[in-house]
């Protein structure tokens, strides 16, 4: 039996834009910072869809948003292979929908309740964050080996009570006053909105992040001085980020199909630190996590599924081998992305029995414009057009073939992986 194991744990609502390893430099984050200097450091790591629903599918199935319900075989899910072979699972939640999943095949499942919050915390440690995170030291200290340990937060999504000096700690003079409130804000901003109202909501958001990174800090204090420092592949990754009004929109009620929705953090430390201090601007998705840990765990090869999901382990080899050259997405109200290493394209869904979508959407150049907010389609016609049959072929071939190996989709054109024009 194995002796390795895996600690994942998925914090939804964090926003890529917002970490110090990931270029911000306003918001102090030190201990995710310090985890991506022991880490592989994923740069470009794309939701396939921003839906829990989903989620689970892709970390515990292996399967990809664009492969039909209905096309063929869906993959044992990983937790229930584990136990199959004596490993231990785990999974710690503060979201009953995560736990509820038809593939959260777990040995064990426990359900954090959420405290009801309308102020901001008095301590760093009577926040949603810290209670979640002391439970999840627990749960690791009390785990048996091997294992694999699953923590899931809603993160972001939890109340905002960040105490209120964390909060001040962001603003200028000449800024307003900081938000009081613990809810977390969801709405859509006018074209003519008042600034300052914006200015409130990111500086709260920063300060939950800085909560966020101290609980961490804690929990991989308590990791690193236990048995599963020299055993435990450790993922921390973000399940979808938080719109903060850069197309409008606040907060995660609407499924954006935009950066700020769509581009995660991923940080993948392994024991021996192999890897440390990578970074990597090969295109992942979710159902790469799953293919990783069948990787780790050396489950039957037939277990693992070929199609769209591939283990992370290949890029922390001296010479890493990465073949995608795409990563395809889909939204709500028939809304659509891919993206590659030059270009993102957002569209909207094919017509029910036309061929491929229409040739329409919004271009933005990669990876230059990190968070679109430079349209270019008008100038572009020609890759909009590419793009767009790229998706189509993609999704053709994700609905009529899941398990068939990659390699039989045919590469893209090289004016939308390098050369532009």
């Amino acid at each position: 039996m194995t002796k390795k194991s895996a600690i994942c744990l998925v914090v939804d609502g964090l926003h890529a834009g917002f970490l110090g390893a990931l270029g911000n430099s306003w918001v102090r984050t030190p201990t995710f910072d310090r985890l991506a200097s022991q880490s592989l450091l994923l740069d470009t790591a794309i939701v396939d869809r921003a839906d829990l629903g989903h989620l689970g599918s892709a970390y515990w199935q292996g399967r990809h948003a664009l492969v039909d319900d209905d096309a063929g075989s869906t993959s044992t899910p990983l937790a229930a292979q584990l136990n199959e072979l004596g490993v231990s699972s785990i999974l710690l939640t503060d979201d009953r929908q995560v736990a509820e999943h038809p593939a959260a095949t777990f040995a064990e499942s426990i359900v954090l309740p959420v405290e009801a919050a309308s102020d901001a915390a008095a301590d760093l440690d009577q926040t949603q964050l810290a209670r979640f995170f002391a439970a999840a030291i627990e749960v690791v200290e009390q785990a048996s080996q091997p294992a694999l340990v699953w923590l899931h937060t809603r993160g972001l999504f939890l109340p905002w009570d960040a105490p209120l000096a964390m909060r001040e700690e962001y603003r200028d003079e000449e800024d307003p006053d900081a938000l009081a409130t613990s809810a977390v804000p969801d709405r859509t901003l006018s074209a003519d909105h008042d600034p300052d109202e914006l200015v409130q909501i990111v500086h709260a958001y920063a300060a939950q992040v800085a909560v966020l990174d101290a609980c961490l800090g804690m929990f991989l204090e308590s990791l690193d001085r236990g048995p599963f420092a020299e055993t435990a592949m450790v993922n921390v990754l973000g399940a979808r980020g938080f719109p903060l009004g850069e197309h409008l929109v606040i907060g995660g009620q609407q499924e954006l199909v935009y950066g700020e929705s769509l581009q995660v953090p991923w940080m993948l430390r392994l024991p021996d630190r192999t890897a440390a201090a990578t970074r990597t601007t090969a295109l992942v998705q979710p159902a790469d996590l799953f293919a990783t840990l069948v990787d780790w765990f050396e489950l039957p090869e037939q277990a693992a599924p070929t199609f769209l999901s591939d283990s992370l382990l290949k890029l922390c080899a001296v010479d890493p081998t990465w073949n995608r050259d795409r990563a395809c997405s889909l939204g709500s109200q028939d809304q659509w992305s891919i993206r590659t290493d030059a270009w993102f394209l957002r569209g909207e869904q094919r017509p029910q029995g036309e061929s491929r979508p229409q040739v329409a959407g919004e271009l933005f150049v990669k990876p230059d414009d990190r968070f679109e907010q430079n349209e270019v389609a008008a100038r572009c016609g020609e890759i909009v057009e590419l793009l767009t049959a790229a998706f189509a072929e993609f999704q053709q071939f994700a609905s009529g073939a899941p398990d068939a190996p990659r390699g039989d989709l045919p590469a893209l054109d090289a004016r939308l992986t390098g050369d532009r024009f």
